[in-house]
This record gives C-alpha cells, sequence and structure tokens, in this order.
C-alpha cells in the first residue's frame, strides 16, 4: 500500500508513478517526492475549478450520453474512466452483442458533452455534487430501462469509483460489479487529522491543504494531474496514441472537479460491508522492467546507476524482507490484496501484457473473466450466494 500519492512539482514524477503498481507509486514517493506547492498564477482571475461563463451546462443528475448495443439475456451497465466517453467500450460490445444488452455511458462534461453546473460551494469538494449525480443518473437508467440487476462495469479512475458506489449503495439494484484496471481508493498520508487510523477525514484535510492549492491556478499549459501517459494506455502505440487524444479533449475544470470529489473519499474503508459480488481485474506488472525505471528516475537526482540501483534494491528488501519477496509481489496490486481477506465477495484477477486499457490489449481474456463472472451471477439468481 502507498505511503503517499504523488502529487510532485515534477511531471515527469507524477506520469510515471501511474505507470507503475502502486507499490512502486508509494517507492516513487518515498524517493522523489518534494513538497507540493502551488501551481504558477494561470493569470488574473484563473480558476480550474469554474467552468467557462458561456459553457452549456447539463443538469446534475443526467448522464452525457448513453449508448445502447447488443441483445444478450445479461443486462450491463459500462462507466468509461476518467477523460473518456462510451467509446472505449465500442469494441467490447461488438464482440458481445450476443451474451449481454449493454449501456456504455459517458459522463457529462467528458467526450464533447456539458458538464453540470459549478456548485455554488466551488472549492467543498466533500459535497460530490459531481459524483452524486453521476451515481443518480445511472441509478435512474438502471429503473428507466427496467433493468434486471445490471452487471456494473467500471474502467480505470473514476469507472471503478462509481461502479463500487452502485454495488455499495444500491445492492437491490446491482447484480455484480466490475472493475478493471481501478482501485478502491487512492492513499493519503493516515494521520492527517490527529489519528493514526485512516480515515475519510485524512483525504478531505488532504485535499484542502494540499490539491485544491496546487490546481486551482494551474497554468494551461502545465501537464494535467489526472491524466496518464500514452504509453501506460495501451501497448499498441497507435491505439494509444488515440487515447491520448481522446482524453485530452476533457476540460481540465471538469477533471479536476471530478477527480478531488473522489479523493475526499476512500471507499477501501467501506468496501467490507458490501453485499454485491466484486470482480477485480487488474494488470499484472512486469517487476524487472518497473524497478528499472525507479532506478532510472533517481539516478535524475545524481546518484550513478549502480548507486541508484543499489538504493532502490536495499529499499525494497527492507520493505519485502527480500529482494525476491518484492520482485514476487510487486506485480500485484497490495491495495486491492488488503481488502481481499475483508470482503468475502471480492475476487481478483490479474493479467499479463497489458495496460490500463486490458479490453484492448488482452480482450479475450479479459472478456471471459467478466463472461464468467456474469455466468455465475445469472446461475445463482436473486437469492444465490454472493460469493464468486
Amino acid at each position: 500500500m502507498h505511503n503517499h500519492p504523488i502529487m510532485t512539482q515534477k511531471a515527469e514524477v507524477r506520469n510515471l508513478a501511474r505507470m507503475t503498481t502502486p507499490i512502486l507509486a508509494a517507492l516513487i514517493a518515498l524517493l522523489c517526492l518534494v513538497t507540493p506547492a502551488p501551481g504558477r498564477q494561470g493569470g488574473a482571475g484563473a480558476n480550474n475549478f469554474i467552468g467557462p461563463a458561456d459553457a452549456p451546462t447539463a443538469a446534475l443528475g443526467t448522464l452525457g450520453h448513453v449508448e445502447k448495443r447488443g441483445t444478450g439475456p445479461q443486462a450491463m451497465v459500462l462507466i468509461p474512466g476518467m477523460s473518456f466517453g462510451w467509446r472505449i467500450w465500442d469494441e467490447f460490445m461488438q464482440r458481445n452483442a450476443d451474451r449481454y444488452t449493454m449501456y456504455a455511458i459517458t459522463l457529462p462534461g467528458f467526450d464533447g458533452t456539458p458538464a453540470p453546473p459549478t456548485p455554488a460551494e466551488s472549492e467543498l469538494f466533500e459535497l460530490c455534487h459531481w459524483t452524486n449525480g453521476a451515481v443518480s443518473g445511472i441509478v435512474d437508467l438502471i429503473e428507466r430501462e427496467k433493468l434486471d440487476r445490471p452487471i456494473i462495469v467500471g474502467h480505470h479512475l473514476l469507472g471503478d469509483h462509481l461502479a463500487l458506489r452502485l454495488g455499495l449503495e444500491h445492492p437491490d439494484l446491482v447484480g455484480g460489479v466490475v472493475v478493471v484496471s481501478g482501485e478502491p481508493s487512492r492513499a493519503v498520508p493516515a494521520d492527517l487529522d490527529g489519528d493514526p487510523r485512516p480515515s475519510v477525514g485524512d483525504h478531505r484535510i488532504f485535499v484542502s491543504r494540499n490539491l485544491v492549492p496546487r490546481m486551482r491556478q494551474q497554468p494551461p499549459n502545465a501537464p494535467s494531474d489526472v491524466r496518464a501517459l500514452a504509453a501506460s494506455l495501451c501497448r499498441d502505440d497507435e491505439r494509444a496514441a488515440q487515447l491520448d487524444a481522446q482524453q485530452a479533449t476533457a476540460p481540465r475544470y471538469v477533471e479536476y472537479r471530478y477527480f478531488l470529489e473522489f479523493m475526499t473519499t476512500d471507499l477501501a474503508l467501506a468496501l467490507p460491508s458490501i453485499r454485491t459480488p466484486l470482480l477485480v481485474i487488474e494488470a499484472r506488472g512486469d517487476a524487472e522492467a518497473m524497478i528499472n525505471r525507479i532506478v532510472e528516475l533517481y539516478q535524475k537526482k545524481g546518484p550513478s546507476e549502480e548507486e541508484a540501483r543499489r538504493q532502490v534494491e536495499a529499499m525494497l528488501a527492507q520493505r519485502f524482507g527480500s529482494l525476491e519477496n518484492a520482485k514476487a509481489r510487486i506485480g500485484i496490486d497490495p491495495a486491492w490484496e488488503q481488502v481481499r481477506p475483508n470482503v468475502p465477495g471480492l475476487s481478483i484477477e490479474y493479467i499479463e501484457e497489458t495496460g490500463i486499457f486490458i479490453m484492448d490489449d488482452q480482450p479475450e481474456k479479459l472478456d471471459e473473466l467478466i463472461h464468467a463472472f456474469a455466468r455465475a451471477r445469472r446461475s445463482a439468481g436473486p437469492g444465490g450466494s454472493s460469493t464468486p
């Protein structure tokens, strides 16, 4: 589990952190973290939390778009990750049209759709205006279309959060939750509120003290804090470039509001109470390649390659008992592994040789895992076991 999120002044460090598992992200934090500082002024009156005055808006609680595909017996709602629209699910829906009746959504504000209005309390992100509205919009879709306990599939940052919230808050409506390349929460220091135990209060303090000042007036030409590097999206360079272009269309004020609302929560604390069956599908990292990335990054602080490698490997050995143990664990996701013992309905599957977009890199493996999960849910029925 990482001790600190990667929020540094160096975009290189931020983006490399997103390309690694949370364990490696923690090591980057320990090796390279510098004190976050507010971004350079973006001009008089600039505020990345408020949309343009003339921008069209969508009613809170509505969705930006809903694309219906397929005629299969199992209903499914597909939620894209941060900065993306429904189109990331296009090929998945084509491949699985006979298995599911699918509703791929676009959250308002992404993929060219109008965003909700900026809340009057523009920096009280813990009120979760937009994420609450997104949950309400999906619930309304389920009820309006009379979907029979659909499987909710959430991808990556934000898609994971909304899918988990639906499973936690609406177990009567949801037949199962699948998280693809996601996380239960993003860790922050666990003692900000004076209590050493992790809490939602720690998240809210971290957002208000660290992230809000940093992001509020970050200049337009600065890298976005919430987008992944193209290289981490997909292993196919052409597809990665296409996905990178898609996420680049998202307005910064939209990305930042959704992200900061997400950051004021910690669903890892709530997951032990989830009644909805949960499947998590994650990429298994290449331990050697990721250690090499950390060594290369650390070299930029001055040490020789030999010294940088010695220090990184020593830290790994100290953290995990031995370098061999560390290499065995780097590829897995410790955030999910930590909650696994306390969530009986949780199943975690790892897929090798893939980026964040597992549906593009390893479509057959992803499809089969989701199909097996959905088939088990239908076999169990409303009164069946919730354990995968």
